[in-house]
């Protein structure tokens, strides 16, 4: 019981798991696993995880390859339009995955923000 505490305290604070764990790891990886990816999407839009998912399907694509292709792209707005291309993701869940991997270059952009 007390492992399954410590790990599930993890996650908690959202936020905290995100900027702080997924960021980092981002960083050395240059890609998400599944879990890190839907964390994200979690964290911007609950509602929207099957419709990410089976436009992932639909694209033939994993989360880490995905994020793989994002990692490469030569430009920032190249970036944006590779997840962009995913039916599902859009800009706001874009800028949201976009955000936790470059914090220092993206924000979420959404309507409220907007």
């Amino acid at each position: 019981m007390v492992n399954r505490l410590k790990l599930s305290s993890k996650y908690y604070d959202l936020d905290d798991y995100l900027f702080r764990c997924v960021t980092a790891r981002f960083a050395r990886q240059n890609t998400l696993n599944a879990f890190d990816f839907y964390a994200i999407v979690t964290w911007k839009s609950n509602r929207s995880i099957n419709k990410v998912k089976h436009g992932l399907v639909e694209a033939k694509l994993t989360p880490t390859a995905l994020m793989a292709k994002v990692s490469g792209c030569a430009s920032d707005p190249d970036r944006m339009k590779e997840l962009d291309k995913v039916r599902g993701i859009g800009v706001p869940i874009a800028s949201a995955i976009l955000t936790v991997c470059y914090p220092n270059r993206f924000t979420v952009l959404d309507y409220r923000a907007w």
